[in-house]
């Protein structure tokens, strides 16, 4: 999910402005062409575009049905990624409360609404909504995540009608990510299958349509004592 990291003082300034509470900002994007996908994100502690060095970035091929696969999938798989990698690093160096807030910055509206909603509300659909593996997995780590979550939104694209000097940081950090994912995605054309995640339910599918999702009853009753 979060691909191959590439990252500085192997987290050391990220882990320490977790410890005193300074906001960390994070990007992501991706690109989505002949049903393949690719995913990328970055994650610093600091959004002055004159701070060269990368504190953490990754690039990754997205995991999912090539029949159902479109850019929402992508899109929060890098949403996923950031999550994934702020745990890994609270984990590893055993942080437990963190006043930090970690500021997401996305093009895609559905991802936004959906890291904001309340996924308790659409539990009656959980089988039948596109993507919700990750949307369920998603939430999952927000929840058992210190430092707080905010997701903002970046208009995409914006390199189409301004040259990159002048965009503004957060356009800036879009575009570059837009663009490390399409390179991905040129240079790795194969699809993943979707991963098995802790908050994955067991269901049978045939041709990805779902045939039954609580199994276990469904055994219980076809195949009595």
């Amino acid at each position: 999910m979060m691909g191959r990291i590439e990252i500085n003082d192997e987290g050391h300034v990220i882990t320490r402005c977790l410890r005193i509470g300074h906001d960390i900002s994070a990007w992501e994007n991706a690109s989505v062409k002949n049903l393949i996908g690719a995913h990328a994100w970055t994650v610093r502690v600091t959004a002055d575009l004159n701070n060269k060095d990368i504190n953490a970035e990754g690039a990754a091929t997205t995991a999912g049905d090539h029949s159902t696969l479109v850019s929402l999938r992508a899109e929060h798989s890098g949403t996923l990624a950031i999550l994934y990698f702020i745990r890994a690093i609270c984990t590893f160096h055993n942080i437990q409360t963190s006043q930090s807030t970690i500021k997401i910055w996305i093009d895609n509206m559905e991802v936004i609404n959906r890291t904001n909603g309340a996924i308790q509300q659409h539990q009656h659909a959980k089988f039948s909504t596109l993507d919700f593996d990750l949307w369920a997995e998603s939430q999952h780590l927000i929840n058992g995540l210190s430092p707080s979550i905010s997701v903002h939104h970046i208009k995409s694209h914006q390199d189409d009608t301004t040259d990159m000097d002048d965009l503004t940081t957060e356009a800036y950090r879009n575009v570059m990510m837009d663009r490390k994912a399409e390179r991905h995605r040129e240079r790795n054309p194969h699809n993943i299958q979707p991963y098995f995640m802790r908050t994955s339910k067991v269901a049978l599918r045939i041709n990805n349509t779902l045939i039954v999702g609580l199994v276990k009853k469904a055994l219980i009753r076809k195949c009595p004592g």
